[in-house]
């Protein structure tokens, strides 16, 4: 893929500040917690966000965002309900947080000039706040976390853009490789693996139409509404503070409170858990390989049925495509922003069979990902 050359816009190459982020691809783990959980993904250097910044006028922020660009006064920086959902409402929050935080006490202004192939339904919003958050915090060299930087996103993007954002989820997008993240109980676990991926080939598959904001963000909203639910039924403040062995009978037994669905949205929570692990092993041991299918499959499958995406024809079309080959292969959403994005994953004895069989679906694009220390590459075969 070939990339586009990044402005400076008057920056001095020597004063400038160079930042660069990557949308994750995550095979499971998805719909974690709002704060805790598991995740499995690796990062997709092909999907890139690229930025310099540099000192400004005192008080003045401008912007390069793609073919336009934005000026404005931090101290005339203002926000009504209509920006909410708008690339304004992320900046007037970004600098809400920072100032509000008392992270950024002295501001004498920012220019900032970025290039992206990353479109919104792929990750961009997320990438576009974690350049700017990175460009202010190294070119003021102030002392703010990965996580931290997480968890200001978490709340901008529900305040002032109306979607939530799991907390592991954002935490992908600061991993190389493939990572194994877990959260629990405010420790945060994290399990690198770049060894053997060359078994596996994976295949992004692009079916149908992206959904938009509200309509990815619904799904998510209902299942936070079930934790939530959940937690205050067993009496916890976090789902991790349930003992599933001890819970069993309490939470599904005759007696219950909860509702068929609850019940099965919880138990994808906690299996997801194992599954986590089942797939790290697999990519570390050659052996093992049929962890991996069954625990993607498995995990996609519940999330199709749990969470009522089955009545997406894109997740329908996608689990009828894993139907017709008629060898191993795990089938998983992207991310979950990209909605119409499927990740196919199978031996890689087995890639020319798979080339073979989408040669014969039309108008649906796809692409070979190779995944190496060094990124992750996708070569197109066909639009």
């Amino acid at each position: 893929m070939k990339e586009i050359k990044l402005k400076r816009h008057g920056i001095k190459k020597k004063d400038g500040i160079l930042i660069e982020s990557h949308t994750p691809v995550t095979l499971l783990g998805k719909y974690s917690d709002y704060i805790e959980g598991n995740i499995v993904s690796f990062n997709a250097k092909e999907l890139y966000f690229k930025s310099i910044c540099g000192h400004y006028k005192e008080d003045y922020v401008k912007l390069y965002l793609n073919k336009t660009h934005i000026t404005f006064s931090l101290k005339e920086l203002n926000y009504n309900l209509d920006d909410k959902g708008t690339l304004k409402g992320l900046i007037y929050g970004l600098f809400k947080e920072l100032i509000d935080r008392k992270i950024l006490v002295n501001f004498n202004g920012l220019i900032f000039s970025s290039i992206t192939n990353i479109k919104s339904n792929e990750g961009y919003e997320i990438n576009f706040l974690i350049n700017l958050f990175k460009s202010i915090i190294n070119l003021y060299e102030l002392n703010v976390s990965d996580s931290l930087i997480c968890e200001m996103i978490q709340k901008i993007y529900k305040e002032y853009y109306g979607k939530i954002v799991p907390l592991l989820y954002l935490l992908s997008f600061f991993q190389d490789g493939v990572s194994y993240l877990r959260l629990f109980k405010n420790n945060l676990t994290i399990e690198k693996c770049l060894d053997n991926l060359d078994r596996f080939t994976f295949v992004d598959v692009r079916i149908g139409n992206p959904s938009n904001v509200n309509e990815s963000n619904t799904y998510l909203r209902s299942l936070y509404d079930v934790y939530q639910n959940v937690k205050n039924y067993a009496h916890v403040e976090n789902l991790s503070d349930i003992n599933y062995q001890y819970f069993f009978n309490y939470l599904f037994g005759p007696y219950s409170a909860l509702k068929d669905y609850e019940k099965l949205v919880i138990t994808h929570y906690f299996e997801e858990e194992k599954r986590a692990r089942n797939v790290l092993e697999a990519f570390k041991d050659k052996q093992i390989s049929t962890k991996l299918f069954d625990a993607v499959n498995m995990s996609n499958t519940e999330i199709g049925s749990y969470l009522n995406l089955n009545k997406r024809n894109n997740f329908i079309e996608a689990n009828i495509y894993k139907g017709t080959f008629l060898k191993q292969i795990a089938l998983t959403e992207m991310n979950i922003e990209a909605n119409n994005n499927f990740i196919c994953i199978i031996n890689h004895e087995d890639e020319e069979v798979l080339k073979y069989k989408f040669r014969k679906i039309k108008n649906y694009p796809y692409g070979i990902i190779s995944i190496s220390p060094i990124g992750v590459l996708v070569e197109k075969y066909r639009k």
